[in-house]
């Protein structure tokens, strides 16, 4: 099996360095990047986290951006209304729509792709200082990473029966679902019911394993 795996995809290409330059790579430089990476033909595609960079700062708009014209095409977010069917949502569609939609288009229609979300995601990064501690995250960072995976990391399979666990449950999840739990599968593996049993340790025996674990501790 061959795994796509990468990291860090998310930026805006628009927002400028302190130093003048860009902070992201352009959408084209990581399609390009994508597309080469998909020349070996993966089985799957990971992203493992930080699909969207717009840090809060517990404000409305990342205050260390300062472009007003940015401001004016993304929006600022109300702290004070829900995500999702407020004003908010067309904000939030901003964001994602620069960082993740303009970026994967439909070049991974025919590969499995999986998202995993790391703290950018709920549009804060993971820092404690005299002004914050921003995780936990709070109920408006929850809102927004929740609304990042209904809007774009959309899935058309529900977990296996087995695997559904009891917590997690939000809206728009059945109950017993993990809000954010799956399983990839790949190949059949040969299932047997009965356990396998291991012969019982003598106690000689596990008086050297004893010592063993002392000398690799001493």
């Amino acid at each position: 099996m061959r795994l796509l795996v990468y990291t860090c995809a998310g930026g805006d290409e628009r927002v400028q360095a302190s130093t003048g330059g860009v902070s992201f790579l352009s959408i084209a430089r990581r399609q390009r990047l994508f597309d080469r990476a998909l020349t070996f033909q993966p089985d799957a595609a990971i992203g493992n986290g930080d699909h969207t960079y717009w840090d809060l700062y517990r404000t409305g708009f990342p205050p260390r951006y300062g472009n007003d014209e940015l401001r004016r095409a993304v929006g600022e977010f109300d702290r004070t209304l829900p995500i999702l069917g407020t004003v908010n949502e067309d904000v939030l569609k901003h964001v994602g729509e620069a960082q993740i939609a303009s970026l994967y288009g439909v070049r991974f229609r025919s590969t499995p792709m999986f998202f995993t979300q790391d703290d950018h995601d709920y549009f804060e990064n993971d820092e404690a200082n005299d002004k914050m501690v921003t995780l936990p995250p709070d109920h408006l960072m929850l809102q927004l990473g929740r609304g990042v995976r209904r809007l774009w990391f959309r899935v058309s399979a529900r977990p296996e029966p087995a695997r559904r666990i009891a917590w997690g449950v939000c809206a728009g999840h059945a109950a017993g679902d993990g809000e954010s739990c799956w399983t990839l599968r790949y190949g059949k593996l040969r299932r047997r019911d009965s356990a396998v049993r291991l012969p019982p340790l003598s106690s000689a025996r596990w008086r050297t394993l004893d010592r063993c674990r002392r000398r690799s501790n001493g």
